[in-house]
């Protein structure tokens, strides 16, 4: 991709290396918690009449769906 199109990058890259490994495993933690509520939200509308059990249970097939692809 053309540098132009991301100008922050570079920012973005200097902010992490200057975080340090913890940091960088606290924004990977929140960035996980934010997708997995996002998704939660998505089953919600998507499937308004379940129970609260019934979406837990899409929600775990879905994220098992997910894991290990690149494996």
């Amino acid at each position: 991709m053309h540098p132009a199109g991301k100008p922050n990058r570079r920012e973005y890259i200097e902010c992490l290396r200057r975080m340090g490994p913890q940091g960088r495993i606290d924004i990977m933690l929140e960035l996980t918690e934010t997708m997995y509520q996002m998704l939660r939200d998505a089953i919600a509308r998507r499937y308004p009449e379940m129970t609260a059990e019934e979406r837990h249970q899409v929600f775990l097939d879905k994220i098992k769906k997910c894991r290990n692809r690149n494996y």
